[in-house]
This record gives structure tokens, C-alpha cells and sequence, in this order.
């Protein structure tokens, strides 16, 4: 009898035991999971840091890229706009010569003369000296708009100085042709201060210029118009034509990179949709003004102060 109590106190102590040995290794299961857990989860952000880092060096480098396509493909329609304009230019050019030329002739006669006319001779050299500044204006025009300006500081400037870099070199190719150039400058905000890259800007304005004279090239009435207004914070530089206007259909695409009406070998289609890339990074827009009668471009630009 006493060996069974014996016996029956070994087995209630040895199931005491299981049952402490078994809460023991549960704890250390949990512990071993809890830990093996953590670990997991720190691999796990270190290798989510490694593959963000990885993304974020990805998304810099094909920023980067895209800037440098943006600056290729403005610089290609840059030349395709120089391009339409090497004509114009040349008359430019050719048409002061021609009259150097005529004074010089003149001059040249009348010093042959026993008694010249010096006030004859007065008159033409003031007039040879205009010319011949204005043939300078063309070449530092044309010089200024053709290079690359991406890299220039922005500063403030005003939509007269804008206006006038870009008529220097595309004036006469609407006057030989016959297409009336029309500048409101009787309204104020000619001279509102503007904080933008100036060379930029310009460029801008002489894609908007081309286009406008290819608008109107077969028409009847023969006009392009170039004014401004501004409202609220914002200066808006408009170019408007007597062109045929935009097909409903196409002013949702205007903007799309390489999209153009152009007949094939004229225009790139590149000159709308960087252009207006270039005016949102000057904290502007580019758009058409669809309540507009007549095909009206618009630069908006913000007003400032710098």
C-alpha cells in the first residue's frame, strides 16, 4: 500500500514536471519565434531600404535624362525655327547692305563734286550709321536667341524687352512677305517686371511667331498681333493670327510631343509641347485661349519682383 503511494506521488510529480517542462519550452519557442521575428523584419527594411535607394537613384538618373532629352529636343526645334527663319534673315541682312551700298555710291559721287552738298553728305552718313547699327542689332539678335540658355540665371526683365529680342530677327521675314506684324505697346504692362531666363523666353516667342506666319501664309488678310495684359499675379503675352484656327478635334493634342498640322518636312512638332515645358519651369504656363475668335497663344508669366 505504501508502495503505491509512492508510486502514485512519482507519477503526479513526473506530470508536474512535463507540465513545467512544457510551459518552459513554450516560452522558448516564443522567445526563439519573437526573435527570429524581429530579425526578419529588420532583414526585411534593410532589404526595402536597399531596393528604395536603388528605385531613387533609378528615378534621378532618368530625371536627369529627361532634362537632357528636354534641352536636346528644344535645341533641335530651336534650329528648325532658325531654320524656317534663315530667309527672313537674310533680308534682314541684305536689305540694309543694299542700302550701305546706295549711300556709299551717293556719298562717293558727291565727293567727286568741286562743290559737294555737305549737308547731303551729313544726312547719309547719319542714315549709313543707323543702318549699320541695325545690321549689328540683327547679329547680336540672332546671336543671343540661337544659344543655348539653359544654364542662365532667370532675372527680371520685361515683355517689351522680350518682344524686342525676338522681332530683331524675325521682323523683316513678315514684312517681305507681306504679313502685318501688329505690337500693342500703348498699354502699360509692356513695361511690368517679370522674373524669367530672358533668352528663353524669347525663343519661346519666336516658335509662337513662326507658327502664326505659317498660319496665315495663304490667307487673304495677312496679320499677326503680339499684345499683353495682366492679371492678378500673372503677366499674359498673347500671339494672335488671322489664320484658319484649331480643328475642335486637335486642340487637346497641340501640346503632345511631336504632334503637328505642319505638312510633312515642315515643323518638327517639338516646338509646342517644350515650349510649354520650358514656361511651367519659369512658374508659368502655355496655353490657347479657346474663347479667343482668331488662333491666340498666350504666355502666362509670373509678375515679380526678385
Amino acid at each position: 500500500m505504501q508502495e503505491q503511494s509512492e508510486f502514485d506521488a512519482l507519477r503526479a510529480e513526473n506530470l508536474r514536471l512535463k507540465k513545467i517542462n512544457k510551459v518552459l519550452a513554450d516560452k522558448a519557442e516564443a522567445e526563439f519565434r519573437r526573435q527570429a521575428g524581429s530579425y526578419s523584419l529588420f532583414e526585411t527594411n534593410a532589404l526595402l531600404r536597399e531596393e528604395l535607394n536603388q528605385r531613387n537613384a533609378e528615378l534621378n538618373s532618368a530625371f536627369i535624362e529627361l532634362k537632357e532629352r528636354q534641352a536636346q529636343l528644344w535645341n533641335s526645334s530651336k534650329l528648325s525655327s532658325l531654320g524656317e527663319m534663315a530667309a527672313g534673315i537674310a533680308h534682314e541682312i541684305n536689305n540694309p547692305l543694299s542700302i550701305l551700298l546706295a549711300y556709299y555710291h551717293f556719298m562717293e559721287e558727291e565727293t567727286k563734286k568741286d562743290t559737294p552738298d555737305m549737308q547731303k553728305l551729313k544726312s547719309m552718313v547719319e542714315k549709313s550709321k543707323e543702318t549699320a547699327l541695325r545690321i549689328s542689332s540683327i547679329v547680336n539678335g540672332l546671336r543671343n536667341i540661337s544659344r543655348d540658355a539653359s544654364n542662365d540665371p532667370k532675372k527680371i526683365t520685361t515683355p517689351h524687352k522680350l518682344v524686342s529680342l525676338a522681332l530683331d530677327i524675325s521682323r523683316e521675314k513678315f514684312k517681305a512677305n507681306g504679313v502685318d506684324l501688329i505690337t500693342g505697346e500703348e498699354t502699360d504692362c509692356w513695361q511690368c517686371n517679370v522674373y524669367a531666363n530672358e533668352v528663353q523666353m524669347s525663343q519661346v516667342l519666336i516658335n509662337l511667331l513662326n507658327n502664326a506666319f505659317d498660319a496665315v501664309e495663304h490667307q487673304k488678310h495677312r496679320w499677326v498681333k503680339i499684345y499683353c495684359y495682366t492679371y492678378e499675379e500673372f503677366l499674359f503675352l498673347c500671339v494672335s493670327d488671322s489664320g484658319p484656327g484649331v480643328d475642335r478635334e486637335l486642340k487637346g493634342r497641340l501640346f503632345e510631343p511631336f504632334f503637328t498640322t505642319k505638312e510633312i518636312g515642315k515643323g518638327t512638332g517639338l516646338g509646342l509641347s517644350v515650349s510649354k515645358g520650358l514656361m511651367v519651369q519659369q512658374g508659368g504656363d502655355l496655353i490657347l485661349d479657346e474663347e479667343q475668335t482668331n488662333t491666340c497663344f498666350v504666355m502666362k508669366l509670373p509678375i515679380g519682383h526678385h
